[in-house]
Parts: structure tokens; C-alpha cells; sequence
């Protein structure tokens, strides 16, 4: 297994200082009702090193329809679920609507659908109150990527592990549809944590901010509007800078649990050794906060899936996705609050 290297250190600002301010019992500084976090399993299909890499679902129920796993993808926003999934008409606890529902994501796969609304349950968890989600009528490959996941439609998506995605960033995604964490009661909506290790994991919602001892990189979002009351940010403008091996490229950055590899986008990168699009094994990686002075992530390429393989995907703009293996290195602690991503070292 390549060496690999995550560090605690204090990197960018931390938005608020907890230890400040006395809060009423049972209240956030906004009046939320505060929450025990609620812990939701993670099942990690295939896994590192697999064919189609790891591949994190969650068990989730629309209304009153049986509990299906979708998968979780933090680089997406909205629920979006095949119809074969629920239960409509009387009694189903789902209202139908006619608005489209259409999103491509960046494998190539396209679910086409209307909007729909219920009470969404996440693990155990419901939502406070009805949310709106995606009823997914079609899937399909655009013709560009023709091997997309739903190259057989839902039926071939779903033997991918997943009846759907959970989307659960922190910006509006699809037309409008934003994740259902932030539908959740009191705290639980406030902040959520992501982490993987083998083939499990843990989706934390209303995760407490963890040590500042412990942090590695504190990453500011900026916000880009509103939607019921919660904030919406730039989840996918993360100002990282990475270098590998002689090539360093600052670019906006996503973590995305829903991508098998790292993948680099930009000139800054073009000039490093590849086999196709696959970056050779053996290349340092380093990453960093925008202006840290040192690295709050190491390792060296590799040819693992969701571990260690990296990928070069275009020139024509700067930009860097860090793929699910973020997610097994680190605890990720989104803050909708704040509007901070907290990386946390796996133990």
C-alpha cells in the first residue's frame, strides 16, 4: 500500500468560536432546538481497489414506501429517486407534481422525472416536515459518455448498489432541489459529517465540531443564497492548491463521495506523466489550503481505485476533484452554519 501521509494542523479561519457565548439549554445561538446527532450507517459497494471503486449508499424511505438504498453523493444536491422505489396516490405520503426534474451528473448519467414531495427518512431519521425531492421517471446515458451507470436505464443503475442519489451538498442542484439534511429537525440540520473506512461508514447528522487539536484544514465556503430558512454554499469552490510531482495548480475544488478518483482539471497539470488519462504510479501528491504554508494531505499515485489513482481531464479550466478517497483519509464535517468544511484525520 503507497505511504500516506494526513496531518492535524490549524489551517484558514475558524468562523465561530464555540467557547464565546453561553447558550439557553437546549438552544443554538439561532434558537434552534439542539439535537443529539443522529448516526446513519454508510454501506460502502464493490469498495477501494474494485472495478468500479467504492460506491457509499444509505437506506431511504419517500413517504410511506419501503426503505431502499441510494447512493450518497456529496457532490450533488437533492434527493433524486427512481419512481419504481415509490409509492404514489392515496395514502402514500408522496404529492406529485408536474414540474421537471431533469440533472445530468458528471459520469454521463441522466435522470429525467418530475418533482415530487414527503417526508423523506434518512436511516432513522425523518425530516421535520415534507421536503422536495426528484421522482425519477427515466435514466439514460448522454451520448458522449454511452457507458454511463445507466447505460441499461434504472434497472442498471440499480444493480450499481442504488435505487437513486442522495445528494447531499450544500448548494441547489437540477433545478432548484437542494439536499433533504437540511429538511431535518432542530440541529440536525445545522452541520453533518461524512466518513468511510473498509466497507462501512458513517453519515453524522448535527455532528459536533470536532477538536481544533485534531483539525488538519478548516476551508471556508462562500454563500451563494438561501433556501427555507438554510444557507447554500459553494461547496464546489473550495480554494485548494495540490501539487504532483513538479506540477502545483491552485483551483476551486470539490469533495465528491460520488467519484472513484481524484481527478485534475487544468494547464497546470497537463505536464504530468500518464498512461491515457491515468496518472502514472509512484508521483507524489501533496495538498493545501490557499496560502497554508504546508500540506494537510499526502500520498503517493497509485493504481487503486477510490484509494490512490489519480486522473488528468482537461486544460481548458483550473479545477480539482478530490473524489471519494477524501472521505476514507478524513472525517469530513460540512457546517451550514458557519460555512466551513472541517477535515478531520481517520484514525
Amino acid at each position: 500500500m503507497p505511504q500516506r501521509k494526513v496531518m492535524a494542523g490549524w489551517v484558514g479561519a475558524l468562523v465561530v468560536w464555540f467557547g464565546m457565548c453561553v447558550l439557553p439549554v437546549g438552544a443554538d445561538a439561532q434558537g434552534t432546538a439542539v439535537s443529539k446527532p443522529v448516526v446513519v450507517r454508510v454501506h460502502i459497494v464493490g469498495g477501494q481497489g474494485t472495478m468500479q471503486g467504492a460506491r457509499p449508499t444509505v437506506e431511504v424511505k419517500v413517504g410511506n414506501s419501503a426503505a431502499v438504498p441510494v447512493l450518497l453523493d456529496t457532490g450533488s444536491s437533492g434527493l433524486r429517486i427512481f419512481d419504481t422505489a415509490v409509492r404514489t396516490g392515496p395514502k402514500s405520503g408522496v404529492a406529485v407534481s408536474s414540474t421537471p426534474s431533469n440533472i445530468t451528473y458528471a459520469g454521463g448519467h441522466r435522470f429525467t422525472g418530475v418533482v415530487a414531495t414527503a417526508v423523506i427518512t434518512i436511516g432513522s431519521q425523518q425530516t421535520a416536515k415534507p421536503v422536495q425531492f426528484g421522482l425519477v421517471q427515466n435514466a439514460f446515458c448522454i451520448p458522449r459518455k454511452p457507458k454511463c451507470p445507466a447505460a441499461q436505464g434504472m434497472a442498471g443503475f440499480e444493480k450499481s448498489g442504488g435505487y437513486g442519489i442522495l445528494g447531499i451538498g450544500t448548494q441547489s442542484s437540477g433545478g432548484g432541489l437542494v439536499s433533504p439534511l437540511l429538511g431535518m429537525p432542530g440541529s440536525l440540520s445545522d452541520s453533518w459529517s461524512l466518513h468511510m473506512k473498509a466497507l462501512s461508514g458513517q453519515l453524522t447528522l448535527g455532528a459536533l465540531a470536532p477538536p481544533v487539536s485534531t483539525v488538519a484544514a478548516t476551508l471556508p465556503m462562500k454563500q451563494i443564497g438561501s433556501s427555507g430558512g438554510h444557507p447554500l454554499w459553494g461547496d464546489s469552490q473550495l480554494s485548494l492548491c495540490l501539487t504532483i510531482g513538479t506540477a502545483q495548480g491552485c483551483a476551486p475544488t470539490l469533495l465528491d463521495s460520488g467519484t472513484y478518483s481524484m481527478q485534475l482539471y487544468g494547464q497546470p497539470f497537463a505536464q504530468v506523466a500518464t498512461i491515457g488519462r491515468i496518472v502514472k504510479s509512484g508521483i507524489a501528491v501533496a495538498v493545501s489550503a490557499a496560502g497554508a504554508p504546508h500540506p494537510f494531505w499526502q500520498f503517493t499515485t497509485g493504481t487503486t481505485k477510490s484509494e490512490d489513482l489519480v486522473t488528468l481531464r482537461g486544460v481548458k479550466r483550473s479545477f480539482i476533484n478530490t473524489g471519494v478517497q477524501a472521505f476514507f483519509d478524513f472525517t469530513v464535517t460540512y457546517d451550514d452554519l458557519g460555512g466551513t468544511v472541517v477535515l478531520e484525520p481517520s484514525v
